[in-house]
């Protein structure tokens, strides 16, 4: 098994948080709440957003259970679709880019509020899910063809975290049927 190095660690730990980044302006942007008076609490709406503290560990709001940040994925599943944001399970049988390769409902970041640790962490914790689910590790295949992600990823402060692992060949390219 060939290690990682750390140019390729890093190069990773800055892919997963521009994607991070762009979630997150994508999210904020889509709110739609039509409420822009910063800091406003609305006690007749008992989801609102101020309600959340920073450190807060509680469970998310159902608005983001709506929203399709939190699937109910399974391993075997597969999800995704090239032309849009789709956190849907499938059947294998339609069209696809995604295949989860594991679940872990209890993942413990070492350093909760660094994203970078927290993402090679969850990386690592996903190649290690790859190789119990196809039977070999990512850099075992010649020529490389499967890819792991810690995806679908939920950005969440607190712990546990749910980390949902799959595996993709390109993020644009669709298939049919397992990988396996």
């Amino acid at each position: 098994m060939r290690t990682i190095t750390s140019r390729t660690a890093h190069r990773r730990a800055l892919t997963a948080a521009a994607g991070a980044v762009i979630l997150a302006v994508t999210l904020t942007a889509c709110s739609g709440d039509g409420d822009d008076s910063a800091g406003n609490s609305d006690a007749s709406n008992g989801s609102d957003a101020s309600n959340a503290q920073e450190g807060d560990d509680s469970a998310p709001s159902e608005e983001l259970n709506d929203s399709g940040l939190r699937s109910e994925l399974s391993e075997g599943d597969c999800w995704g679709r090239a032309d849009t944001v789709d956190h849907d399970a499938v059947p294998c049988s339609e069209p696809h880019v995604f295949e989860v390769t594991g679940v872990h409902d209890d993942f413990l970041p070492s350093a909760p509020d660094d994203i970078i640790t927290t993402t090679q962490e969850k990386d690592a914790l996903c190649e290690e899910t790859f190789a119990a689910y196809f039977g070999f590790t990512v850099d075992d295949q010649e020529p490389l063809v499967l890819l792991s992600t810690a995806e679908p990823s939920v950005l969440a402060r607190g712990v546990p975290q749910t980390v949902v692992c799959s595996a993709y060949t390109m993020r644009t390219e669709e298939h049919t049927g397992s990988f396996r």
